[in-house]
């Protein structure tokens, strides 16, 4: 048997990656697009993609495609909102994203009429992903526009930097129990990251939330779950971007 000590030091991890992220594995025509989520954050990632298979995804902030590029390895299509149209000029030019369609605009305006055309169309969107306006407010407004999604199948949203104080506010100050088809919320499936700016200042970024909304209405009162409560609360103090 292993020590604890053997345990503590990792001796008894083998070396190397336990998960190849490798472009035969994550990427599209063998070229990895540049993607801002840590290595733990992407292995989640790709897990719950793999458990939804979506018909249609959401992603709400692109960048440079590479959360993109990972959906439709599972998604038959997907639907890309960024308010910067000359990545998305690039990105819709690449052969492996044939069937996303590109919006561009500020999430602002242009998610409430998506919302109102994927509901009154009955698309199949079950894969959501919220990573574009970084503010408590605009967060806030973005996750609240993606809830009035009517979902016709168990629907996984996700909201990335959950971590980064502004970001966490915005999804605890969010009503789930208004909305009666969310049945799980969890601010920290996966954990963020706490990363030195300067000798004195750090920053907290990174993270996954997710929340499953499914159909039918939920039967009773909902717990919002924030596993790595404790965790930011400690680091708070020590943050720039509180």
């Amino acid at each position: 048997m292993f020590s604890r000590t053997e345990f503590a030091l990792g001796s008894a991890i083998p070396s190397g990656d336990l998960v190849d992220f490798s472009p035969d594995d994550i990427a599209i025509d063998r070229v990895e697009l540049p993607w801002q989520m840590t290595r733990v954050e992407r292995l989640g990632f790709l897990h719950l993609l793999k458990t939804f298979q979506p018909e249609i995804a959401l992603e709400v902030g692109t960048d440079k495609g590479g959360s993109l590029q990972a959906m439709m390895q599972h998604a038959k299509g997907a639907i890309s909102i960024d308010i910067n149209s000359a990545n998305q000029t690039v990105l819709q030019k690449m052969p492996c994203f044939a069937n996303v369609e590109f919006v561009a605009g500020d999430s602002a305006t242009v998610l409430p009429e998506l919302v109102q055309i994927i509901n009154t169309n009955g698309l199949p969107v079950s894969f959501i992903l919220v990573d574009g306006d970084h503010s408590a407010a605009g967060a806030h407004r973005d996750i609240e526009a993606v809830l009035k999604i009517v979902p016709r199948q168990p629907t996984c949203l996700i909201m990335h930097d959950s971590f980064m104080p502004t970001v966490r506010q915005a999804i605890l100050n969010i009503n789930w129990q208004a909305n009666p088809h969310v049945h799980y919320i969890e601010t920290d499936y996966v954990h963020g990251s706490f990363l030195p700016m300067d000798a004195q200042r750090f920053k907290m970024v990174g993270g996954l939330a997710v929340a499953l909304l499914k159909p039918e209405p939920r039967n009773g009162a909902l717990q919002l779950y924030q596993s790595h409560q404790y965790a930011f609360q400690a680091m708070l103090p020590f943050a720039s971007n509180k």
